[in-house]
């Protein structure tokens, strides 16, 4: 059973958005392990590349005309694909607590402010891998023991 965390921001229909093509798309998902790390929050979409981004997972979209790489965090990434634009100046919260999740039903675009005010509500909860019991070093490589 799959359930739906409740956001409480409406979801916002500008700001950024940024689809992926359906090559992407396929490569995108073929990263992702669907895990259900506890039963209050469902199934999160875990990012199984080793993260070098503080946790979070990061997606290479390609180069531009200059040659320059671009990548985007999974987590925001899902949320433009699958719920809408991340208003200018907002961030993309995980209400699962898990950095590497990027399931747009565990992910809300809130302002700064709010992400930081729940991350000390968290607290003093680990962030990554809070709900698992069975490891030793949550960095970098958690994702294994899945």
């Amino acid at each position: 059973m799959t359930t739906t965390l409740k956001r409480e921001h409406p979801i916002p229909t500008d700001g950024e958005r940024l689809l992926l093509d359906s090559g992407q798309l396929g490569r995108f998902m073929g990263k992702v392990k669907k895990v259900v790390i506890t039963p209050e929050y469902g199934e999160c979409w875990i990012w199984m590349p080793p993260s070098q981004n503080g946790g979070y997972g990061r997606f290479y979209l390609g180069r531009d005309s200059q040659g320059k790489q671009h990548y985007k965090g999974t987590h925001v990434l899902m949320y433009m694909q699958h719920v809408g634009p991340v208003p200018y100046g907002w961030v993309v919260d995980h209400l699962c607590n898990n950095k590497a999740c990027c399931n747009p039903d565990h992910l809300e675009a809130v302002k700064n402010l709010k992400n930081l005010q729940r991350a000390h509500e968290r607290r003093p909860w680990k962030r990554l891998n809070q709900y698992i019991t069975d490891y030793t070093d949550p960095e970098p490589d958690w994702r294994l023991a899945l």
